[in-house]
């Protein structure tokens, strides 16, 4: 291996190990398991070196990507009863400039994530990437594998979704320490807590 891609690999980890610890703490239930995926991100970063961006910009999204498939693996074998219990205990430190204008106080955002909780796997995952982690629709298009327009064709329709739920639910009576059941849908690989 030349000096210059291990140059590259070392510019990338000072650049963006906090950034996709970060990603990874706000998908997992503990920091050992975040430090953990966020290693293990790195190690095949570092195994598939020759296809790292040099672009800095680029990098971000492509390890995002690698984090995805990390952390599917992490999540694989788990039950969903289990994991839905881990987010609604992680994600309440979401920081405040990361949530939704909208969202007034704290029961707003907690209604705000059993909404989010709510939604199929797809549109969690996509309004994570572009809320939480703060991805244009191009970064998210490369850590999805997905086409620009068919990104902003599912962050559309999943930002009305999430809208829609979150309105009917100010719209049930509100039962102190109640939290909606999850729908059950596949595997979730992406969960997120700022811990």
């Amino acid at each position: 291996m030349d000096s210059g891609a291990e140059d590259t690999f070392r510019s990338a980890y000072q650049t963006y190990y906090r950034v996709v610890l970060a990603f990874a703490t706000r998908r997992t239930a503990s920091r050992a398991d975040a430090e953990d995926i966020a290693g293990e991100t790195f190690a095949v970063a570092w195994r598939r070196i020759d296809q790292m961006p040099g672009e800095v910009l680029e990098q971000k999204p492509w390890l995002f990507s690698i984090a995805r498939y990390v952390l599917s693996n992490h999540y694989r074998g788990r039950s969903r009863a289990n994991r839905l219990s881990e987010l609604l205990s992680v994600t309440a430190p979401m920081p405040a400039e990361a949530a939704d204008a909208g969202i007034e106080d704290r029961s707003d955002l907690a209604d705000a994530l059993h909404a989010l909780f709510a939604l199929d796997e797809k549109d969690q995952e996509i309004l994570l990437l572009a809320l939480w982690e703060e991805l244009s629709i191009a970064e998210i298009a490369k850590v999805m594998h997905l086409s620009r327009p068919n990104v902003s064709v599912r962050l559309h329709r999943a930002r009305w979704r999430l809208r829609a739920k979150f309105e009917s639910q100010l719209q049930e009576p509100r039962v102190a320490g109640h939290i909606p059941p999850r729908r059950a849908t596949g595997d979730v690989a992406e969960k997120e807590s700022t811990g």
